[in-house]
C-alpha cells in the first residue's frame, strides 16, 4: 500500500511529465493552426477586450462561429485567462488545451486512487499522461480536451460521495452538468453514465437521498440554460447533426442500425487502438494507434476486475467505454478519434484495473512482503519499459514525420503570410488572399491581426478580399493587387513579380506572394449542350451532334430533350458537374457517366495561326475548329494544359469542345493564344450557334386557346407568389440557373390551325435576352426586363406580344402567342419553353399558374388578328430619353 504522501508525490511527479510533454514547442507543433482553433482563439479575445463574439452577441452562452455551427462555452471562456496573459497567438490557445489535458491527468489520478487504492490511480494517471490519443490533443486547441477534464473530476465527486462523504456529491451535480457545456457528444455520453451510476450506486446514494436529491437539484439548475438554449435554437442547433450524421430518414430503421453498429464496432478495432489511429492525420500521427501496445495485456486483465464482483467503478468504467462510441458512431468519419475522445479516459482506467489486479495478486501470492513489493517494482518498471520504448517511437515520429505530412492539415503558413502582407499593406490598393484548398480562411485575417493599432478587425471585414483567384468576376487589374496564391494558381496570370514563398517543413511552398499585374484570357462565354449518356465509355466514340453543321435545336439527351444553354461561371473553369446537377436531381440519376459540348464563336479581324489550350479533370476531350476535328479521337486532357495549333479565319470561327467524364470532377479550360503565347485582344468572344431559318410568315389565328394548362420542368417554383392578381403558383428560370429553363403545356388544341394562346407571365426588372420555343422549335428569341409599353416580337410565323399590366409594376401581364398550324396536332396541346441566353445572370422568365388569362383580360380572337399583322414601329421616345428597346424580327 502506498502511503498518501508518496501518492501526491508521485501523481506530482506524472503531471509535471505530462505538462513537459503537452506544453514544449507548443507554438510550432503541430505546424500551423486550424482554423477551428483559430475561431476559438479570435472569439475568447474577441469577448475578453469587447464583451462581444464574432457575430456581435453580447457575452454569449454558446457561440455561432462561422456561419454553420455553435461553439461550447467552456473552452472558450477558459481560453481567456492564457489569452489575456499572453496575447492572442498559437501558444495561448494551444495552451489552454495542455492545462485541460494536464488537470485531466490529475483527476483521473483521483478517480483511480478511489476506484483502486493509490497505486492503480497513478498507474491511471500515468497512462493518461503518455498515452497517443490524449497527448495529441491536449497539444491542438479543440474544445473537446475540456470535456473528458470536467467529466474526470464530475466522476471522482461522485465516486467520494457514495465512499463515506456525500457532500462530494453537491460537486459531482454540477460538474456533470457543466461536461454538457464542453463538447456535443457529452449531451449523449453523461445521461447515459448517470444512468448506469443511479442503477449501480441506487443504494448508496438512497442512503444519503437529502444531500442527493440536493445533488440533482444543483445539476438541473446548472443544466437549465443549455436545455432552454437548445430549444430555442434548435433549428440552428440541429444543423451541423443533419450535416454530418449519417442516419438517413429515408432509409430503413433496420438499414440505419446497420450502419451505426459497423462504425460503432470500428471505435474497438485493433486498427484504431492500437495500429493506425483515426485516419485523418490532423487527428493522429500515421502508423501509430491511439493507444500503446503496452495497454493491451492490461486492457484484458482490467476487464476481469470489473467485472468482480462487489465492484461497482469496475462495471462503470466498462459501461463508459460500451457508451463511448455511440454518438460519433452516427456520424460520419468513423472511427474519429475527436468525437469519441471521451474514450480514451475509459481505456486508461480499465488498463490501470489490470495493473492493480496484477499488483494485488502479487502482493497476495508471494508470502514475503520484501519480495512481493520487489516483484510489484519489477512489474511497474516492466510496464514503464514497455511504455517508454513505445512512447520513444512515438516522440520520434511527432517531432520529425508528423510535421511534414501534417502541415497541409493545419492549414500551415497564415501566420507568416499574413505578417508579409499586412507589412506591406500601404502600398497595395488590394490584398487578395486564395480561397483553393482551405478552410474558412477569413478567420486567419482576424486571428493575426487581432492585437494589432486601432483595434480587432472582425472576421467579416478583416481588409482582405478572399477567393478562388480564378473567379475573374470579382476583382478587376486596374489597381495595385498584392496576391497570396497557391503556386498553381500563378498559372491564371501572365504578368508578375514574386515577392516571396511561405514553405513548409518539408520544404514544399505553400503560399505565393506575389503583386500581380494582369490575368490571362480564358474563355468564360461558352453554349453547352448535355448531358449525354457515357454508359461503359461508349459516349466517347459516339457522336451526338454535328460538327460541321452545329444548329440552334433540341437534341435527345441521356435524360430527355437537351438544349443549347448559356453558361455563366464564376470560375475560368466551366464545370459541367455543377452546370448538370440540377438536370441530374430533377431526372433523379447519378452525376457520372456522362458527355455535354461547348461551343462558342471567335470573330478574328484578319486569318492568323493561333494555338488553343485545353485543361480538364484528365477526360476525355475532342475540339473542332470551323467544323474540323483537331484530334481524330477523344484524348484524355489533364489540369495542365494540352496544346493545339489552330488556323483562324477572318469572321466567325465556330470552337466545339466535347467532354465526357466517368465520375468524379467533370470541367475544363479553355484559351486561344497568338503563336507566341500570349492573348489576342482584338478577338471576339460570343457564345452562340447558328439558328435555323424560319420560312413564311404569321398566319391569321382561327382558334383561341388556353396557354397555361400544366407545369413541365423548372428551375424554381413557388406554390404562392404575388403578382397584379394576387398570388398563384409560379414557375421560373433564371440565366443564372446550371441547365435552366421553364417549361409548360397548353390545353389541347381542338384541331390543326393557326392558333393564339393566352397565358400571364412575369419579368425580372433586370434586362436580358429570352428564348422561346415551340415544340422542341426555337421560335423566336425576345428581349426581357422592364418593358413598360406593350411588345411584340416577330419570327417567320411566329408572333409574341406582351401586353404589362398598368397598374402594378410593369414587370407581370398577358402574353399571348401566334403558333403556326404546322405545329398543331389536333387533341394534343404544345409543349413551351423559355430560356435565357445573354444579359444579367438575375434576368429571369417567370409563367404563372393561371388558366383563365383569356376570360380575366378580356382577350378575344378577333383581337389576336391583329398579331399576323405587320408590328406597328415602335412610338418616338422624348427628346433626351434613352430609346426603348427595339422589336425582334
Amino acid at each position: 500500500m502506498l502511503s498518501r504522501r508518496l501518492f501526491w508525490a508521485g501523481l506530482l511527479a506524472i503531471t509535471v511529465a505530462a505538462a513537459v510533454l503537452r506544453i514544449a514547442g507548443l507554438d510550432t507543433l503541430p505546424p500551423g493552426l486550424f482554423c477551428d482553433e483559430a475561431g476559438l482563439g479570435f472569439n475568447a479575445h474577441s469577448i475578453l477586450h469587447t464583451g462581444r463574439d464574432e457575430t456581435g452577441a453580447w457575452l454569449p452562452l454558446y457561440i455561432w462561429s462561422f456561419g454553420v455551427s455553435y461553439k461550447n462555452p467552456v473552452f472558450i471562456y477558459a481560453a481567456m485567462g492564457p489569452i489575456g496573459i499572453f496575447g492572442l497567438s498559437e501558444f495561448s490557445v494551444r495552451l489552454t488545451a495542455a492545462l485541460f489535458g494536464i488537470a485531466t491527468v490529475l483527476g483521473i489520478g483521483l478517480l483511480g486512487r478511489l476506484a483502486f487504492g493509490a497505486a492503480g490511480g497513478l498507474v491511471a494517471a500515468l497512462l493518461l499522461a503518455v498515452v497517443p490519443w490524449h497527448v495529441h490533443f491536449s497539444r491542438i486547441g479543440f474544445e473537446l480536451i475540456s470535456f473528458p477534464a470536467v467529466f474526470v473530476f464530475a466522476a471522482a465527486a461522485l465516486a467520494a460521495g457514495v465512499r463515506g462523504r456525500p457532500r462530494w456529491l453537491l460537486a459531482a451535480g454540477p460538474l456533470f452538468s457543466l461536461s454538457l457545456y464542453t463538447y456535443g457528444p457529452a449531451k449523449l455520453f453523461v445521461p447515459l453514465f448517470l444512468l448506469a451510476a443511479l442503477v449501480l450506486y441506487g443504494r448508496r446514494l438512497w442512503a444519503v437521498r437529502g444531500t442527493a436529491a440536493l445533488a440533482v437539484g444543483l445539476m438541473i439548475a446548472t443544466a437549465l440554460p443549455l436545455a432552454v438554449f437548445d430549444y430555442q435554437q434548435r433549428e440552428r442547433s440541429s444543423q451541423y447533426f443533419g450535416r454530418t450524421t449519417i442516419l438517413d430518414s429515408a432509409r430503413p430503421a433496420a438499414d440505419n442500425l446497420r450502419r451505426v453498429s459497423e462504425q460503432y464496432q470500428r471505435f474497438f478495432s485493433r486498427s484504431f487502438l492500437f495500429e493506425n489511429g483515426d485516419p485523418l492525420v490532423r487527428h493522429a500521427v500515421p502508423g501509430f494507434g491511439e493507444l500503446y501496445w503496452a495497454m493491451l495485456p492490461l486492457l484484458g486483465l482490467g476487464l476481469l476486475w470489473c467485472l468482480w464482483p462487489g465492484r461497482p467503478e469496475g462495471k462503470l468504467f466498462l459501461w463508459w467505454l460500451v457508451i463511448y462510441p455511440l454518438a460519433p458512431a452516427m456520424m460520419n468519419e468513423a472511427p474519429s478519434a475527436s468525437r469519441g475522445f471521451i474514450g480514451v479516459a475509459g481505456f486508461c482506467l480499465v488498463a490501470a484495473a489490470g495493473a492493480t489486479l496484477v499488483l494485488d495478486a502479487l502482493r497476495r501470492v508471494v508470502p514475503w512482503p520484501a519480495a512481493a513489493r520487489l516483484l510489484q517494482a519489477a512489474a511497474v518498471a516492466a510496464l514503464l519499459l514497455a511504455l517508454g520504448r513505445e512512447g520513444q517511437q512515438y516522440a520520434l515520429a511527432y517531432t520529425t514525420v508528423y510535421p511534414q505530412v501534417a502541415a497541409p492539415e493545419f492549414q500551415f503558413g497564415y501566420r507568416e503570410t499574413i505578417q508579409f502582407m499586412e507589412s506591406r499593406r500601404d502600398q497595395y490598393d488590394l490584398l487578395l488572399l486564395t480561397a483553393t484548398r482551405v478552410n474558412m480562411p477569413q478567420i486567419f485575417a482576424a486571428f493575426y491581426n487581432a492585437d494589432r493599432a486601432g483595434g480587432a478587425p472582425s472576421v467579416r471585414e478583416h481588409g482582405y478580399l478572399i477567393l478562388d483567384p480564378a473567379e475573374y468576376g470579382r476583382y478587376e487589374m486596374n489597381q495595385r493587387i498584392l496576391a497570396a496564391v497557391r503556386e498553381d494558381d500563378l498559372r491564371l496570370f501572365d504578368d508578375y513579380t514574386e515577392l516571396h514563398r511561405v514553405l513548409r517543413p518539408d520544404g514544399r511552398p505553400e503560399f505565393v506572394i506575389a503583386e500581380v499585374r494582369s490575368r490571362k484570357r480564358f474563355l468564360r462565354e461558352w453554349l453547352l449542350l448535355g448531358p449525354f449518356s457515357n454508359a461503359g465509355n461508349a459516349g466517347v466514340t459516339s457522336n451526338f451532334v454535328q460538327p460541321e453543321a452545329l444548329r440552334a435545336e433540341a437534341v435527345d439527351g441521356a435524360w430527355g430533350p437537351v438544349y443549347w444553354r448559356r453558361v455563366v461561371p464564376q470560375f475560368v473553369r466551366i464545370d459541367l458537374n455543377t452546370f448538370y446537377r440540377p438536370s441530374a436531381e430533377a431526372a433523379g440519376k447519378p452525376l457520372e457517366w456522362l458527355c455535354a459540348y461547348a461551343t462558342t464563336q471567335l470573330d478574328a479581324p484578319t486569318p492568323r495561326r493561333a494555338t488553343l489550350e485545353i485543361g480538364a479533370a484528365s477526360q476525355p476531350v475532342q475540339a473542332w475548329m470551323n467544323g474540323q476535328p483537331l484530334t481524330e479521337r477523344m484524348v484524355t486532357v489533364a489540369p495542365t494544359p494540352q496544346r493545339w495549333p489552330i488556323q483562324l479565319q477572318v469572321g466567325v470561327n465556330q470552337l466545339l469542345l466535347k467532354v465526357c467524364k466517368q465520375t468524379g470532377d467533370w470541367y475544363f479550360t479553355a484559351r486561344v493564344v497568338g503563336v507566341d503565347g500570349r492573348d489576342m485582344l482584338d478577338v471576339v468572344v460570343r457564345p452562340t450557334v447558328p439558328a435555323p431559318a424560319l420560312a413564311g410568315g404569321p398566319e391569321v389565328p382561327t382558334q383561341q386557346v388556353d396557354g397555361f394548362a400544366a407545369p413541365g420542368r423548372a428551375s424554381r417554383r413557388s406554390d404562392l407568389f404575388s403578382d397584379y392578381r394576387g398570388n398563384a403558383p409560379a414557375w421560373w428560370e433564371a440565366l443564372e440557373d446550371g441547365d435552366g429553363q421553364v417549361v409548360w403545356t397548353t390545353d389541347a388544341v381542338p384541331k390543326r390551325a393557326p392558333t393564339v394562346f393566352d397565358f400571364t407571365a412575369a419579368l425580372s426588372e433586370l434586362p436580358g435576352t429570352a428564348e422561346l420555343w415551340v415544340n422542341r422549335r426555337l421560335a423566336l428569341t425576345f428581349p426581357t426586363g422592364r418593358l413598360p409599353t406593350p411588345q411584340r416580337w416577330t419570327n417567320g410565323p411566329y408572333v409574341l406580344e406582351f401586353l404589362p399590366e398598368t397598374e402594378g409594376n410593369n414587370l407581370s401581364g398577358a402574353w399571348r402567342l401566334l403558333v403556326p398550324a404546322s405545329d398543331i396536332t389536333p387533341g394534343q396541346p404544345v409543349e413551351l419553353r423559355v430560356a435565357h441566353r445573354d444579359g444579367s445572370p438575375f434576368a429571369y422568365f417567370q409563367i404563372k399558374g393561371r388558366d383563365d388569362t383569356a376570360a380575366f383580360e378580356q382577350l378575344t380572337l378577333e383581337s389576336a388578328a391583329v398579331l399576323a399583322a405587320p408590328p406597328p414601329p415602335p412610338p418616338s421616345p422624348p427628346a433626351g430619353a434613352p430609346s426603348a428597346l427595339p422589336p425582334a424580327s
